[in-house]
């Protein structure tokens, strides 16, 4: 049984648009027409500094800037959404990271599980326009890889595609089996080991 989303009043147009193309799919879950790529060379988690290079950090933005940028190719990214941790949850400190000058985050959705407890609020999700500024998909990119924030999706402005960055890789939902089979194909050597056969 999986998570339920309850969508926010009033609705995001993100609502209808997700519901339109992924059913009652979780906001949390892994998505119809998925395909997982890792985020650096032999499947590594977390990307190392050495002796002050960032190297590792430039190849995790190689690979899912380039990623998104073919999804981007079929439409434009539209809208991103994360969690916001209640202050007794252990995460709660993330959600200041967020905070960005000319950024304004509206509620999108609480997702629970069917049968938690009636007193569980659940996990409340905010959403915002996908900003244009480079700079700001770079720190997302980035601080997501060390592991400073968690789980924001990318999501198209039709809902057609998803990304998903976390430490160590990046699951994609794409808007068809072909383009995500020709993408796992086109970047296999970014596939998990063994290759991991989409979903």
């Amino acid at each position: 049984m999986h998570e339920v989303n309850l969508w926010a009043e009033p609705k995001h147009p993100l609502a209808d648009l997700w519901v339109e193309r992924f059913g009652d799919a979780s906001l949390l879950g892994m998505l119809p027409r998925s395909v997982r790529f890792h985020s650096l060379p032999r499947s590594r988690q977390y990307p190392r500094r050495v002796l002050g290079r960032r190297t590792d950090e430039r190849e995790i933005r190689r690979r899912h800037t380039t990623l998104i940028g073919e999804l981007e190719d079929l439409a434009p990214a539209g809208f991103i959404y994360r969690p916001e941790w209640r202050p007794e949850d252990r995460q709660e400190a993330v959600n200041a990271r967020w905070i960005s000058d000319g950024i304004t985050w509206r509620p999108l959705a609480r997702v629970f599980e069917p049968d938690s407890d009636p007193d569980d609020p659940g996990i409340e999700l905010l959403v915002t326009d996908a900003p244009d500024d480079p700079r700001w998909r770079t720190w997302w990119l980035v601080t997501t890889a060390h592991d400073l924030v968690y789980m924001a999706s990318l999501v198209a402005s039709d809902a057609s595609w998803s990304a998903t960055p976390y430490p160590g890789g990046i699951d994609i939902s794409a808007p068809t089996d072909e383009i995500r089979d020709d993408l796992a194909a086109r970047y296999r050597e970014w596939l998990p080991r063994p290759t991991q056969v989409p979903t």
